[in-house]
């Protein structure tokens, strides 16, 4: 596409085509990976991403006190 991008979405599909194209171009670099993992994080609220990436129970829990988050009925944490 030409031009800024001009929406959310657009910018997601465009990460997509990075990672394609590094897949048929590079298979052997983790751009493509990584620009796949970033359009996906992108798709997600960010508590839900907070529990992906944090692991460690008492920090995700001090990182939801300071942002406000609730886990009602969330046995994992």
């Amino acid at each position: 596409p030409s031009g800024p991008l001009q929406s959310r979405a657009q910018a997601l599909a465009q990460l997509r085509a990075v990672a394609e194209f590094f897949r048929q171009t590079e298979p052997h670099s983790p751009v493509a990976y990584l620009a796949d993992k970033a359009a996906s994080w992108g798709e997600q609220p960010l508590h839900v991403w907070l529990k992906t990436v944090v692991k460690d129970a008492a920090a995700l829990s001090h990182v939801d006190e300071l942002l406000g988050i609730e886990r009602k009925g969330d046995a994992e944490g």
